[in-house]
């Protein structure tokens, strides 16, 4: 199993092993932004159903997200382009989770992107790099506020939609949208 702390550029061996787990919950620390699990072996599921529940780091709420996904094998394709939203309104944050691990060794490159972020009276683009074996999380209110648009009330342009083209197919993409206030959370995969 290998891990990626979140002040970790890459994924790190674990030196963790699973055996013979037919079900398991795998609960990260606060300081894991991402796991990888590799099989290998004679018989290796073409696919894992996953359900990924996020909640709001230091509330104590109910309140969770549930995304259903998957892992998948190395015939899977990847994506260059892939699209998903994000609210901005009432005090929330929206985060976009990207990974670049390629599903068969051997290992990911470097990918260079762009990330589109647009809504009513928006539209950014900027550069990203996203390292090999690793994930990335962009803020989109970040994005928002380094390209000059941060002077817009806390209800301006509160669903927004994100598009990212990237130079090397990636897995899989997630948005989420979090309010600190009180743990209210949501988000689905992208696109």
């Amino acid at each position: 199993m290998y891990t990626q702390k979140f002040d970790q550029k890459m994924l790190q061996n674990s030196q963790e092993t699973l055996y013979e787990q037919t079900s398991s919950n795998l609960i990260l620390d606060g300081e894991t932004k991402f796991i990888c699990i590799r099989f290998k072996g004679d018989k290796i599921p073409s696919r894992i159903n996953a359900s990924f529940i996020y909640k709001v780091r230091n509330q104590s709420s109910h309140y969770s997200t549930d995304i259903a996904s998957g892992a998948e094998s190395g015939d899977v394709p990847l994506k260059s382009h892939h699209w998903g939203h994000g609210y901005l309104g009432n005090g929330y944050k929206s985060l976009i989770l990207l990974r670049n691990n390629k599903l068969n060794l051997p290992v990911a490159t470097q990918i260079h992107g762009v990330i589109t972020v647009f809504g009513h009276d928006l539209h950014l683009r900027k550069d990203i790099l996203i390292e090999p074996e690793s994930a990335l999380v962009l803020s989109i209110n970040e994005l928002i506020e380094e390209s000059g648009n941060s002077s817009r009330g806390p209800n301006d342009n509160t669903f927004v939609s994100w598009y990212l083209e990237v130079d090397e197919p990636i897995g899989d993409t997630f948005w989420l949208a979090y309010r600190t206030a009180d743990g209210a959370i949501f988000g689905d995969h992208g696109f």
